[in-house]
């Protein structure tokens, strides 16, 4: 696949953050504004073939590198592609670098104490290696009906989280451990009980798997530090820090994804998950998403308290 560079970002230096992105068109403003509020100077993204106004806004943004295909040579898997892209933009950014590999649905919230990703830099300069591992924690309203919050924004508009764990290291392990908990499993848990005929028809004969709820977003390039994949890296991050990423999957946008989601089959397991929300927001339409478990966010020390983002 030959890349092009349809727009460079002004500045040459500090704080950088890549995306892939396609029809983000509600997120991004969100996501733009949260970045900048935390200190990015620099964005990356690749536009893959968006047919919303995405590849508009990014143009219009000046600290916005926009990249994208020159062919219709064969894209390699989403995961994959998200991860070579990843490692190409950490090369040419140069060594010495602090970058952030992101979805534009994963909004960092930063332990207390630090107010700037570049505090979180400074941080990590006396830790090796230098990098930083992430809890994705899934957002969610009170109601599966109020995910139509405009004008909102996500944080906003859908607060609450779960106080569970969601993943967990054991000493000998190279990755963590998933922890299945979270708004969606419960979620799947309700859909089989009420509707049992609907999970073969999701997942067929293939187990039930929860993506990985974890990432490590943040690296300092010419380490030697590798992405295996969006989620993994080649080392083991410092336990010393832990941040958050505020994962939004209910949001205005949510139906016209999952459709589209439908229709390309190109995500995890040929888009199960969205076969998964198809049915929910069917069968679910008015559905109560808080729990005795809930914790409604109000500022990081929420999810400090829960052991979800900490410094030590």
């Amino acid at each position: 696949m030959k890349i092009g560079v349809l727009k460079r970002a002004k500045a040459r230096s500090g704080v950088f953050s890549f995306s892939l992105v396609y029809n983000e068109e509600w997120f991004l403003p969100h996501f733009l504004a949260h970045y900048r509020g935390l200190g990015v100077e620099r964005f990356v993204f690749f536009d893959d073939h968006s047919t919303d106004r995405t590849r508009d806004i990014l143009m219009e943004q000046d600290d916005c590198t926009v990249l994208a295909a020159e062919d219709d040579s064969p894209r390699p898997k989403l995961a994959v592609m998200q991860a070579a892209l990843g490692n190409r933009v950490l090369k040419v950014m140069g060594d010495g670098q602090w970058g952030l590999h992101l979805d534009v649905d994963e909004f960092m919230v930063l332990p207390t104490g630090f107010t700037s990703i570049e505090d979180v830099a400074r941080h990590l300069e006396q830790q090796e290696p230098k990098c930083a591992m992430a809890a994705m924690v899934d957002f969610y309203p009170e109601r599966l009906s109020e995910r139509f919050f405009d004008p909102l924004g996500p944080i906003e508009g859908s607060p609450w989280f779960d106080r569970d764990p969601v993943y967990k290291w054991f000493p000998k392990d190279a990755k963590p451990k998933i922890v299945i908990s979270g708004v969606r499993p419960r979620l799947l848990i309700k859909l089989n009980k009420r509707y049992p005929e609907k999970i073969p028809e999701i997942y067929g004969d293939r187990p039930y798997r929860i993506a990985k709820t974890w990432k490590v977003p943040l690296v300092k390039t010419g380490q030697g530090i590798v992405r295996l994949d969006p989620h993994n890296v080649n080392v083991r991050p410092p336990e010393s820090l832990q941040l958050g990423l505020a994962h939004f999957k209910f949001y205005p946008g949510l139906d016209a994804r999952v459709q589209n989601a439908l229709d390309r089959q190109g995500y995890f397991q040929a888009s199960v998950e969205y076969r998964f929300l198809d049915a929910i927001l069917k069968l679910f339409p008015d559905e109560p998403l808080v729990c005795p478990r809930s914790v409604q966010f109000r500022s990081p020390a929420d999810l400090e308290g829960a052991g979800h983002i900490w410094a030590r």
